[in-house]
């Protein structure tokens, strides 16, 4: 290869190294943007174009002064950023983190909605049921046996966990976490006088189990169609 072939494929790999270094940082700041934009404010999108248009003009241009500005301020600019832009980007970080909470506190409802609907069909159909929804204290001293499930939240699986044909139906489901974590899961029988002869062996599991822990338990009566709620060692038909 001689001198002015290696010369031009130099030129070559040059010209498309930098073409996808161009395409790279557009892309990185096309991502940028529509981020900022979604999230911050038109002040800190604006700040941060307006300094990159800078720079990229001094390089296209070749302005080694602007360009040795730049470089050796970066760090004092990003403080100075930060400085600047303090309430803007304090805003960003709380819409960043109630986005998650929103998002959390949707999860929330659409399971206590999946719950509630389901107690309230197996009321009407005159379905056992029995629910827990454990809270700070563990439970697993005080259950056993079941069967492992771990699945997203839905009213069909709800109802085909209590139905009579079931192998679990007659246990509790276990609610952890946004899942539906175990099923047909066995809870201490409680020998509280507080509860009516005429309640079955799910209501004294369930207030079995809010004697010795603080978890939210609902049961559903097969006899009656009533739905109960224990915790606390308390219960409220």
């Amino acid at each position: 290869m001689d001198t002015l072939s290696f010369v031009l494929l130099a030129k070559e790999l040059f010209s498309l190294r930098a073409a996808v270094d161009i395409l790279l940082i557009a892309a990185g700041m096309l991502f940028l943007y529509q981020t900022l934009l979604r999230l911050g404010t038109w002040k800190i999108v604006s700040g941060i174009l307006v300094a990159m248009v800078f720079f990229f003009l001094a390089n296209l241009l070749n302005l080694r002064g602007i360009e040795w500005i730049y470089s050796n301020l970066s760090p004092v600019a990003v403080i100075a950023l930060i400085v600047i832009f303090q309430p803007e980007l304090r805003k960003f970080l709380e819409r960043t983190a109630s986005m998650r909470r929103v998002a959390a506190a949707d999860a929330g409802d659409e399971l206590a909605g999946i719950i509630a609907q389901g107690l309230i069909a197996m009321a009407e159909q005159r379905q056992g049921a029995i629910v827990v929804l454990p809270g700070k204290e563990p439970i697993d001293e005080w259950s056993g046996g079941g069967f492992n499930l771990d699945a997203a939240p839905s009213f069909p699986l709800m109802m085909s966990i209590f139905d009579p044909h079931s192998p679990g139906h007659d246990g509790a489901l276990i609610v952890q976490k946004g899942r539906f974590a175990r099923f047909g899961v066995r809870l201490p029988i409680s020998e509280s006088a507080k509860l009516p002869e005429q309640l079955g062996t799910r209501h004294h599991a369930a207030m079995g189990l809010a004697e010795k822990a603080d978890a939210l338990v609902f049961v559903v009566s097969e006899e009656r169609g009533a739905i109960s709620v224990f915790q606390g060692g308390a219960y409220r038909p």
